[in-house]
């Protein structure tokens, strides 16, 4: 086994394969605004891998215990199922369901692919194991794609895995099929599929996206801007939203980053607490993405079209959740390793406490004029530059916000190079209780943001995220901008290019001596 890789995880290796069940056990429920956590009923049984299925059932992996266990929403009962009674621990790093309602996981401990029959627990035959070909594969990450088939990751052995099925039927395993990763040191992790049936991946060992054909049987792969950090890896989570861009995590920083597959261009946005961590990557029905920072304990929500990010504090301290999933009905599960529980986050509850964060106006006051551009995008040449923004908040909101900015100017998420200064930098929202503007909301207060280079920065695009927090920090809400630095203009007025040289003239001839 590759063990040097797991440890760069902080993974586990183990074992799993038989299966019973556990009784059905009540659960207690710890509820804080939008959040409701479930204490799971196996103390320290390091949960990991989530899901859902069409039923809305939540099924979780819990390796301490080598077993599934399945949680359902109505009843508030869990059920466990047992995979191997002789193995204390079973490495189960994903989890899906497929189109029947199936549940497919993955063992790194006995490099299996297994299958639960949860559509026919009745069977003779609940659960089916699948050996994988290659010896310590380390299967990773497991989905389904348009046309039936499984697809998984082989993180120890650098491949691609595909299981088909005979004549569609998904009781009949056809064949499983391995396609080896060019280059030396992939560790793939995460998966998604797109519309076309092409398989997009994460390179944890070699700081790439790569796209696999699944008809031409071609990969074409993307190498990252910031592969390491620290000399540690750093790309693990993945997935497509509804404009096919590709978004990624990195695992050591609080950074985002998103591919867009017809250019190859790739943009970073920082999120969260510095060196938060970011893990994997799941869209709900609306198209927004989400992921957790596993070091910060907070869930973040991004829209992928007009760049609006908004982070929840998860209530229990030290969770060290990693890995969550979308129901049915849009509702966000997640897991809580460290604290062995099961999260909820009720987006029917959700209704942000800042309803809108805009921009009063586009533009940056440069020496004196002002450059307007499109979607607020900044294009600056000089070394100085403001901004001025609006946030506008609910009506039964009471306290202070904070304005804050994050950049992506360094892989830590630090404003490299740059200061930004919020004008003021709190706001008594109780002052703002008698404004209203023309959409009928409080205008919470129109603020000035002020960007000092510290020296003239690398012409190219920067994003920076900019928005507020509550005093206590339990919630942010915010935009990610481009702000394009370009190149001072060549062309110097030609009047002042003359007086130069006239200076230049006159000074050589004061200074030359007279011929006596």
């Amino acid at each position: 086994m590759k063990l040097k890789s797991l440890l760069l995880f902080m993974i586990i290796l183990s074992s799993s394969v038989p299966l019973s069940f556990a009784e059905e056990s009540k659960t207690i429920i710890e509820e804080q605004n939008f959040f409701v956590e479930y204490d799971l009923p196996s103390k320290n049984s390091n949960p990991f891998a989530l899901t859902t299925d069409q039923n809305g059932t939540v099924w979780f992996s819990e390796r301490n215990t080598s077993s599934v266990t399945s949680f359902d929403p109505t009843t508030k009962n869990f059920k466990t199922f047992k995979i191997n009674p002789d193995t204390e621990i079973l490495e189960i790093w994903s989890i899906t369901s497929d189109t029947d309602g199936n549940i497919w996981f993955t063992d790194a401990t006995q490099n299996k692919i297994h299958r639960i029959y949860t559509t026919d627990l009745q069977r003779s035959e609940i659960i089916q194991s699948l050996d994988i070909p290659t010896p310590d594969a380390l299967p990773w990450d497991i989905k389904e794609d348009n046309f039936g088939n499984m697809w998984f990751t082989e993180f120890g052995s650098g491949k691609l895995g595909k299981i088909t099925f005979h004549n569609n039927d998904k009781t009949k395993i056809n064949t499983i099929t391995e396609y080896e990763i060019p280059g030396n040191y992939s560790q793939p992790s995460y998966l998604d599929i797109d519309e076309q049936g092409n398989v997009w991946f994460v390179e944890s060992g070699s700081g790439k996206i790569t796209k696999f054909n699944s008809f031409l049987e071609t990969f074409e792969q993307h190498t990252l801007p910031n592969p390491y950090v620290n000399g540690s890896i750093n790309p693990i989570g993945i997935v497509i939203d509804d404009e096919g861009y590709i978004w990624y995590t990195q695992f050591r920083t609080s950074l985002l980053g998103r591919l867009d597959p017809s250019s190859g261009q790739i943009a970073e946005f920082s999120t969260g607490t510095l060196t938060s961590g970011t893990y994997q990557l799941v869209k709900d029905r609306w198209g927004d993405i989400w992921t957790i920072q596993f070091r910060a304990d907070r869930l973040i929500e991004i829209n992928p079209s007009d760049l609006q990010i908004w982070e929840f504090a998860i209530p229990t301290q030290n969770s060290f959740a990693q890995t969550l999933a979308p129901d049915p009905s849009g509702d966000i599960w997640f897991i809580e390793s460290g604290s062995s529980k099961l999260g909820f986050f009720n987006m029917s509850l959700r209704a942000p406490f800042i309803t809108n964060f805009a921009f009063v106006s586009a533009g940056a006051k440069l020496d004196g004029s002002e450059n307007l551009c499109g979607r607020c995008e900044l294009d600056v040449l000089s070394r100085r530059g403001t901004i001025n923004i609006r946030l506008s908040f609910i009506e039964d909101y009471v306290g202070n916000l904070f304005f804050i900015a994050r950049g992506n100017m360094a892989p830590s998420g630090l404003l490299k190079d740059m200061e930004v200064k919020f004008f003021p930098d709190k706001v008594d929202l109780d002052a703002t209780r008698n404004i209203r503007d023309r959409s009928n909301v409080f205008v919470g207060h129109i603020s000035n943001v002020q960007i000092l280079h510290t020296r003239d920065l690398t012409p190219g695009t920067y994003y920076i995220t900019v928005g507020a927090t509550t005093n206590d920090l339990s919630y942010y809400a915010g935009k990610i901008i481009e702000l394009h630095v370009e190149s001072m203009p060549s062309s110097i007025p030609s009047f002042i290019m003359l007086i130069f040289g006239l200076f230049i003239c006159f000074s050589f001839l004061n200074d030359k001596p007279k011929n006596k």
